[in-house]
């Protein structure tokens, strides 16, 4: 009878480590969100790429879609990525050939009075170690698909 509880208590015990290690890597890959996280989040973006990242349902502006149009005509439709942007950064990193873009965004908070539609760029490439580092590139683009400033390359 005491061989019974002990294996029932060791089976789960391991079934609740495998479900926070399993919690653990959803949180950090950014599957589920961190309940303890308490940092000040960023405008939700909105995306045209095939990403895991959520999409606003808020009804868009006017502005929004003039935004929204500017930005779609300038996306890649094939992979919906911002070509010109990729290319800037492309040569610098340490694996050209590595690099590899997750998602393209813009931000409905973007209005065109500047002219410009500021732009992010997640993308992933291999660092001098050989490991995959992922990071985001943040650009200003013009309505007619040139980049106007790369305003971090999302690394130093």
């Amino acid at each position: 009878m005491l061989r019974v509880v002990i294996l029932t208590l060791s089976t789960l015990l391991g079934v609740f480590i495998v479900a926070v290690v399993v919690m653990g890597i959803l949180i950090e890959t950014g599957v589920v969100e961190d309940p303890d996280d308490t940092s000040a989040a960023e405008p939700e973006p909105v995306t045209t790429t095939t990403t895991t990242a959520p999409t606003t349902t808020r009804p868009p502006t006017t502005t929004t879609l003039a935004v929204k149009d500017v930005f779609e005509d300038c996306m890649d439709p094939w992979d919906g990525n911002y070509n010109a942007l990729e290319d800037l950064i492309r040569p610098l990193l340490n694996d050209p050939g590595s690099m590899e873009t997750f998602g393209t965004y813009y931000f409905t908070w973007d209005d065109l009075d500047d002219g410009l539609v500021t732009v992010r760029l997640d993308y992933g490439a291999r660092n001098a170690f050989g490991g995959m580092v992922r990071t985001s590139a943040w650009a200003e683009m013009r309505p007619n698909c040139s980049v106007a400033e790369v305003i971090d390359y999302g690394f130093d």
